[in-house]
């Protein structure tokens, strides 16, 4: 196994990287690539962003306000070009404290540990640090062999790192064999006094084992576990099918509602629905209609139930059930009326009026949509946006260009 403070390779340089498990801070070696590309310079602490409103000019040394356009990026902010050497598209798009690419500088990348580690990485403060995945943890205090325990399943750290579960109990869900009158059937807690596909045994399943001195059941009708015996009779219901004997008596017809589809016994015995209603499944439930504004759909499961769905409002089902509103770059759909539109994410916006590009502009980064559309920095000058804002620096000791 290749050690995780392996740092061979000209132009690498090891990073020192804390790796968190459970609140215990261990140490590793990770290596970064790093490039000679250069990144924004001569930024000084009193260089600030200043916000612009749509239309308003950037500020300059004759405005008397004591800030000029600055041209070069704010720590910890970096023009960073990709391994081919192409720039991005914007100035200063690069946060070198938290890019797992560019972690401290310019492609200076963290090491991807293989998945074997169960390690992921991440930067911070411009140093690459590494975190256990979940429900995984470093209880050996090793660091070259990641985070080797999963506390789901380890009988010798249940749930966190050091809790030891009895000989021959196994571990499951990060807890200590199955609780009291209940057995482990192949990784399942199961009660075998009434579980019918565990019927007294593991694996003993009801409808496999049926009783031979039974007799022929009634239509619909199966036997359940009782006591550990697959002796008791019973309407069938499960997933697909759930019937009920609503008149009382089993001889001859046995179960004979379907109480997800009659409309005389939706859902349960005596049930009935209004004139002109369906009965049908949704959600997890039997209703014989939709909450008020929504529209009943056909089904489109095997089982052919139906759904209720707002076609007001829905992108999944938009002024029609089933019809779903189109996907559009940087958004999210949304549904009006029964009319499908769209809404920018966070930070993005539609500034071209376009519906083919979607929310072209990103207003963190764009100079001529610097936190609004149509907020210019001073693209002549190379003033970059950062956060939305144009960068400003003091007249005394920015660039002016």
């Amino acid at each position: 196994m290749e050690p995780l403070s392996d740092a061979r390779g000209a132009g690498r340089k090891g990073l020192s990287v804390t790796l968190v498990v459970g609140g215990v801070a261990a140490f590793a070696m990770f290596a970064c690539t790093r490039s000679s590309a250069t990144i924004g310079s001569g930024v000084t602490e009193e260089q600030v962003f200043a916000p612009l409103d749509a239309g308003e000019a950037t500020h300059d040394a004759d405005s008397g306000a004591g800030l000029c356009v600055a041209t070069t990026c704010p720590s910890p902010w970096a023009t960073c070009p990709a391994l081919d050497g192409t720039l991005p598209a914007y100035a200063c798009g690069t946060d070198l404290s938290a890019d797992v690419d560019h972690c401290g500088a310019c492609n200076a990348a963290c090491r991807r540990p293989s998945g074997a580690y169960n390690v992921h990485m991440a930067c911070s403060s411009g140093q690459c640090q590494a975190f256990c995945n979940e429900h995984h943890a470093d209880c050996n205090g090793i660091p070259d062999d990641g985070c080797e325990s999963s506390v789901l399943d380890d009988p010798d750290n249940c749930g966190s790192c050091g809790i030891r579960c009895p000989a021959g109990v196994a571990c499951r869900g990060g807890k200590c064999g199955c609780p009291p009158g209940t057995t482990d059937c192949g990784g399942s807690c199961v009660d075998l006094s009434s579980d019918d596909a565990n019927c007294g045994a593991c694996g003993f399943a009801c409808d496999e084992h049926q009783p031979t001195d039974a007799g022929a059941l009634f239509p619909h009708m199966t036997f359940r576990c009782a006591q550990g015996q697959c002796t008791a009779p019973r309407c069938v219901q499960n997933a697909s099918e759930f019937w009920a004997d609503c008149n009382l008596a089993l001889d001859p017809d046995g179960c004979e509602v379907d109480l997800r589809h009659d409309t005389a016994n939706c859902g349960k015995c005596g049930n009935a629905c209004d004139p002109g209603q369906k009965c049908f499944a949704v959600g997890g439930a039997t209703a014989c209609q939709c909450m008020p504004g929504q529209t009943l759909c056909p089904g489109r499961s095997p089982l052919g139930d139906a759904f209720c769905a707002d076609t007001e409002n829905d992108p999944r089902n938009c002024g029609a059930c089933g019809y779903v509103c189109p996907y559009v770059p940087n958004a999210k759909a949304v549904c009006t009326h029964g009319r499908c539109g769209s809404e920018c994410l966070p930070g993005t916006a539609d500034c071209n009026g376009r519906d083919d590009d979607g929310c072209e502009a990103d207003l963190n980064k764009d100079p001529r949509h610097c936190g609004a559309c149509g907020a210019m920095c001073d693209v002549g000058r190379g003033q970059p946006c950062v956060g939305g804002r144009c960068v400003m620096g003091d007249c005394n000791g920015a660039e002016t260009k």
